[in-house]
C-alpha cells in the first residue's frame, strides 16, 4: 500500500507540471480544426508572441477546395483541391507565424556586420625617426628689385637644384643654379649679364598646413656673374662673385608616399640679397651703372625625399 501510495503521489506531481496552453483560433469547418493548425503552430511561434496577445486575431476557414488564412490583419487564400487536412494546418501556422513575427532584414547599418578596415592614414613627409635627405628640380624666374639708376629691370629664367639632409625640423641645404643671359642698358649701352646662383642654407621644417608641408631656409647666397658689353670695341668678358644673403619660403605636397621615399610637387618664392653689387666702368665714360643689390624670384618643380 505505501508503495502504491508513494507512485501515484509521484503521478500527480507530473501531471501538476505547468503545461503550454494552445493557441486560440478561430475556425470555420473542420480542415484543418483549430487544434491541429495550434499545435503545428506553438512550435513555430516558442516564447517569442505571447498566446494571449494574439487572441481572436488567428482565424482558419474551410471552403471547400479552398481554405483562408487570416493573421494580424492579413488574409490569405489556398487551393488544396485534394483536402489534405494535415497539409492545410501546416500551411496555416507557417502563415499566421510570418504575419506575426515578419523577417527583420538586415541594413547596411546593423552591427553585426563586419567593420570595414580602417585606412592607414597618409604617411608623413618627415619620417617618426627624424632623418630625412631631399632633392628637387625646378624651373625658376628672377627678377630684379634693385639697381643701378639707368638700369632696364629684367626678368631672367632657368632651373634650380637643391639638396638637402637633415633631422627633425633642422637640416643643411646647397643649391646651385643658372639663369639665361640678360640685356640690361645702361647709359645707353646694353651690357649683357648672365648669373649662375649658388647657395649654402640652414633649413626649417615647420610641419603641415593640411596636405601641404612648409619650410624655410636662410643662409649665404653666391652669384658668378659673366658681364659683357659688345658694342664697344675690344671689350672682354668680366666675371664678378657676389656674396650676400639669401631666404627662402616653399610649400610642397601633397606627398605620394612609398616605404623608404615620397615624391611631391614643390613651389617656393626667394630674395637675394647683395650689399656690395658689382660697378660698372666704361672709358671715357667713366661709371655707368651697377649690379642689382636685390633680387627676388620664384621656383617651382619636383621634390623628392628619402629617410
Amino acid at each position: 500500500m505505501l508503495f502504491i501510495f508513494a507512485n501515484t503521489v509521484a503521478l500527480s506531481e507530473v501531471r501538476a507540471e505547468p503545461t503550454t496552453p494552445p493557441i486560440v483560433i478561430d475556425s470555420v469547418g473542420d480542415c484543418p480544426t483549430r487544434e491541429a493548425v495550434s499545435s503545428a503552430l506553438l512550435p513555430l511561434l516558442g516564447r517569442r508572441v505571447p498566446t494571449e496577445a494574439i487572441a481572436g486575431s488567428l482565424r482558419v476557414a474551410n471552403l471547400g477546395d479552398r481554405f483562408q488564412v487570416t493573421a494580424a490583419g492579413q488574409t490569405a487564400e489556398y487551393v488544396d483541391a485534394a483536402r489534405d487536412c494535415s497539409e492545410r494546418a501546416r500551411v496555416a501556422a507557417v502563415f499566421m507565424a510570418l504575419a506575426l513575427n515578419p523577417p527583420a532584414f538586415q541594413s547596411p547599418s546593423n552591427p553585426h556586420r563586419e567593420p570595414e578596415t580602417p585606412k592607414p592614414p597618409p604617411t608623413p613627409s618627415v619620417p617618426p625617426t627624424g632623418r630625412w635627405m631631399y632633392a628637387s628640380l625646378g624651373a625658376r624666374v628672377d627678377g630684379r628689385a634693385g639697381r643701378g639708376a639707368e638700369a632696364d629691370s629684367v626678368a631672367v629664367f632657368g632651373a634650380d637644384l637643391r639638396t638637402g639632409m637633415g633631422w627633425g625640423w633642422l637640416g643643411l641645404a646647397l643649391g646651385m643654379g643658372a639663369t639665361t643671359p640678360s640685356i640690361t642698358t645702361f647709359a645707353a649701352i646694353p651690357v649683357r649679364e648672365q648669373r649662375f646662383p649658388m647657395s649654402v642654407s640652414a633649413t626649417a621644417r615647420w610641419g603641415r598646413l593640411g596636405a601641404f608641408d612648409l619650410s624655410s631656409d636662410l643662409g649665404i647666397a653666391v652669384a658668378l656673374l659673366r658681364l659683357r658689353a659688345d658694342e664697344i670695341g675690344g671689350a672682354t668678358t668680366a666675371t664678378r662673385l657676389d656674396v650676400g644673403l639669401r631666404a627662402l619660403l616653399s610649400v610642397r605636397g601633397p606627398t605620394v608616399t612609398t616605404r623608404r621615399a615620397g615624391f611631391a610637387p614643390f613651389c617656393s618664392i626667394h630674395a637675394e640679397f647683395f650689399p656690395r653689387p658689382y660697378e660698372l666702368d666704361v672709358a671715357p665714360l667713366g661709371r655707368i651703372g651697377s649690379t642689382s643689390h636685390l633680387w627676388l624670384g620664384a621656383s617651382a618643380g619636383l621634390w623628392f625625399e628619402a629617410w
